[in-house]
């Protein structure tokens, strides 16, 4: 697993991370970070500015993004998009074979392999304490997609981001590419609701069908119900 490690000077603190290719058939992550990392590159050395749709970045205004000491992991998952690509699997998990059921034929093995390595990190791997009841949003069972293996971090690839993420105290930006419905997902449920009012709920103009050409339907949440990808949790204090 390679990361990408950009900073102006060797004293300079590390303050954003780029993450690609958690999920395989997630696909196009790994090729889009690599590809804008290396947009960012040129124009830090060529010194013309980049566009993208209809928002231009100067030079300038690239190369302090740059400053701010980026650091990029474009392929987050290699077993898992290598398996992926190799027989266009559809594939989601990791390739750990440890939890796969004793005795198992051709097919009870294929199913059981692999584990969510975007369910297996400490905060929120109790999921059925940390989130509201009911949830749906991991899972035990070793034949489901989202199967959040045995302990916290017990995937190689998970400890690596973790390593790197470690390296990092001055850590403030954290981007993670996935390519699920065209949304762009903020970490506000891994906390406690922050509103009781209704009308608080996802109006951000990108989910506007004139804008992108389709339109996204959103969830409001509660105590007891899920929003519509994840729920939010119980209380930071019961974790």
């Amino acid at each position: 697993m390679h990361t990408l490690i950009f900073r102006s000077s060797p004293r300079r603190k590390h303050t954003v991370l780029l993450q690609a290719g958690l999920h395989p058939r997630e696909r196009g992550g790994p090729d889009v970070l690599i590809h804008f990392v290396a947009d960012l590159l040129h124009v830090e050395r060529a010194g013309t500015g980049v566009a993208y749709g209809g928002r231009a970045y100067s030079a300038g205004e690239v190369r302090t993004a740059l400053a701010q000491g980026v650091v990029a992991l474009p392929l987050a998952n290699p077993d898992g998009v290598g398996f992926d690509q190799a027989g266009d699997a559809c594939w989601r998990q990791n390739r750990n074979d440890m939890s796969v059921l004793r005795g198992a034929n051709v097919t009870e093995y294929e199913a059981s392999v692999g584990v969510d390595l975007n369910r297996i990190f400490a905060p929120v791997w109790d999921f059925k304490k940390a989130l509201v009841p009911g949830s749906s949003a991991a899972s035990d069972d070793v034949f489901r997609e989202d199967f959040r293996g045995t302990a916290p971090l017990s995937e190689a690839e998970a400890r690596n981001i973790d390593w790197v993420m470690g390296g990092m105290p001055d850590l403030a930006w954290f981007l993670d590419l996935h390519s699920f419905a065209g949304t762009v997902g903020h970490c506000w449920c891994h906390d406690t609701n922050q509103a009781t009012d209704p009308d608080m709920n996802w109006r951000n103009p990108a989910s506007r069908k004139d804008v992108h050409g389709f339109g996204l339907e959103f969830e409001s949440s509660n105590e007891d119900a899920a929003c519509l990808f994840y729920p939010t949790m119980r209380g930071m204090e019961q974790i």
